[in-house]
């Protein structure tokens, strides 16, 4: 699988050094771990370079002043030549340290005539409300393009026309992932987070009626993503989510999923925007009868009642 970069995860208002920020170091790990292919658009690239010039900017006049305040008090220095010693760094090769291989793709013609079409037509994912939407719905086309061409991919974006609920169908239907932070993407990676754990702990008493309602989603969760929880006095009440995975035939899929579990049990699960081997299907609603206990009341009511003594409640 095929990451793809938009710039503003890779943004930084100071100047990286020796390696990007912690969040972008652990997902570029794992990434290198699974040794899937990182593509930067150009795009990305430019405006990677153009923040981090700026950065350097800021760093050099600094600098410069440093040296003025120590000439003021008498101390005299060799001279420094800020140019070379505060450098733009090469983004490329930065990712490239962490043992990921990386390619810069430049957008072909096909890809601006997409964007242009669906700028000027005000097609989806457009949204009208952007000084800066050409350069995104070319992003869009790219990330589309080669998630077509390699059997999927992943655009990791907080972007608000990568990340909305106008390309979730074209998304899916082309094997799109779309991650709108790093942890989101780590999901995706299948890497074993909190969220996952607990929404896998929500479903599992579930699977079989899952299953019969011809659901892939009772099967074992390959990526927990944009997970909220509802806190209730004995456990989560409610869970929403976005997930994926992959049957036991090997179609992928992906959906919304909204689980209620009023006072620790298991009541419904509810299935929007499910895309199951490139076709959508329909929503589905499944009631859990009779309820199935997943949070035993001692586990959470317990903690709770030590954790008021602590604090003399």
């Amino acid at each position: 699988m095929h990451v793809i970069f938009n710039s503003d995860v890779l943004y930084s208002d100071s100047l990286y050094r020796d390696s990007l920020g912690k969040r972008i170091v652990a997902l570029l790990s794992a990434i290198a771990e699974k040794k899937y292919p990182v593509t930067i658009p150009l795009t990305t690239l430019l405006e990677f370079e153009r923040a981090q010039e700026e950065a350097a900017k800021k760093e050099r006049q600094s600098l410069k002043t440093a040296l003025r305040t120590l000439e003021r008090y008498g101390i005299t220095i060799a001279e420094v030549d800020t140019e070379k010693l505060v450098k733009v760094p090469d983004l490329k090769q930065l990712m490239e340290r962490l043992g990921v291989s990386v390619h810069v793709e430049e957008p072909g013609l096909e890809d601006f005539k997409t964007a242009h079409k669906r700028a000027c037509r005000h097609e989806a994912p457009h949204t009208g409300s952007k000084s800066d939407e050409m350069r995104d719905l070319t992003i869009w086309a790219m990330a589309i393009r080669i998630a077509r061409e390699k059997g999927g991919a992943m655009l990791v974006s907080k972007d608000k026309i990568h990340t909305g609920s106008l390309g979730a169908e074209e998304a899916g239907s082309a094997f799109l992932i779309r991650a709108n932070s790093p942890e989101d993407a780590l999901g995706y990676l299948g890497v074993i987070t909190p969220a996952w754990k607990l929404l896998n702990q929500m479903l599992a008493p579930a699977s079989t009626d899952l299953r019969a309602a011809g659901l892939p989603v009772g099967e074992r969760l390959a990526s927990v993503v944009d997970a909220t929880f509802t806190q209730g006095e004995n456990g989560p009440v409610r869970a929403q989510a976005q997930i994926a995975g992959t049957t036991e035939d090997g179609k992928k899929w992906n959906c919304r999923i909204d689980v209620s579990t009023p006072d620790g049990y298991l009541a419904s699960v509810k299935i929007t925007e499910l895309v199951l081997d490139g076709e959508k299907k329909d929503d589905v609603s499944v009631s859990i009868e009779p309820p199935k206990q997943v949070f035993p009341k001692e586990d959470y009511s317990g903690k709770l009642s030590a954790l008021m003594r602590r604090f003399g409640g």
